[in-house]
């Protein structure tokens, strides 16, 4: 992988790195249906995407638990 290739992926992991932890600070210890229907919204609004439902429901639930998730 080329310099630029490395630079891109940098800057996505960042931009999604600092999209979790401000949601994780918004979202944690609140119900998981109430953390995964937000996650869906902000993720397809602020990332431009979709998860898939099991997705979701990982993410949520350790959002709910107040554990940090690690993009890598």
């Amino acid at each position: 992988m080329g310099s630029f290739e490395k630079d891109i992926m940098n800057e996505v992991r960042r931009e999604t790195q600092g999209f979790f932890d401000s949601f994780s600070r918004r979202y944690k210890g609140k119900p998981v249906s109430t953390v995964k229907a937000a996650l869906a919204r902000e993720w397809k609004s602020k990332m431009d995407g979709k998860m898939t439902d099991p997705e979701l429901t990982d993410y949520a639930t350790l959002i709910s638990e107040g554990t940090r998730i690690q993009v890598k």
